[in-house]
């Protein structure tokens, strides 16, 4: 079994924990202030890359909160591919939820608003009784539970369609010429 070693080359012991290099450091919370940003609702990269770089050279204050010691090298800039390869490796690290679990997570968050939509109700406003209407079909379309609707379409007197079909399961096969 091969010793463990820190960044900087030094040998760790077994229950020595990693120490990251500055450099890791910078590059995790580039990632952190890059998912952040996208949260809040920054659109494109390129912005979120103006943005750093201004946090960077001192300029701007940043959303996610320093690690203590982190130091930008003079003049720090960062492009708007980079700051999408960091939210790309940011997105791979963290864990996800799978689609039961955010249908729960969904589903309680429904049910809150339905909860709370109560009240106008039982005051007469007719906004809420709407969005309460609208929250119960949106949390039986979630759990599954809507019938299913059927939909025709039809031509212009309100007969069958005379529009070929896309695709039929004939014209799925290969052929061979």
């Amino acid at each position: 079994m091969a010793q463990r070693r820190q960044p900087d080359g030094r040998f760790r012991g077994p229950r020595e924990p990693i120490i990251p290099s500055p450099r890791t450091q910078l590059a995790r919370w580039v990632e952190a202030e890059v998912l952040r940003r996208k949260t809040l609702g920054v659109t494109t990269f390129a912005s979120i890359a103006e943005q750093i770089t201004k946090v960077g050279r001192g300029e701007a204050p940043p959303v996610v909160e320093f690690p203590p010691g982190l130091r930008f090298p003079p003049d720090y800039s960062i492009s708007a591919v980079a700051c999408w390869k960091a939210c790309q490796r940011a997105l791979r690290r963290s864990p996800r939820l799978g689609a039961e679990q955010m249908r729960d997570i969904d589903s309680d968050r429904l049910e809150d608003a339905i909860l709370a939509a109560q009240k106008g109700v039982k005051n007469g406003d007719p906004g809420t009784l709407q969005a309460l209407s609208k929250l119960i079909t949106i949390k039986a379309r979630l759990n599954g539970y809507l019938a299913p609707q059927k939909m025709e379409l039809s031509g212009k007197s309100g007969g069958p369609s005379k529009s070929k079909p896309l695709m039929t399961k004939s014209s799925r096969k290969c052929s061979s010429v």
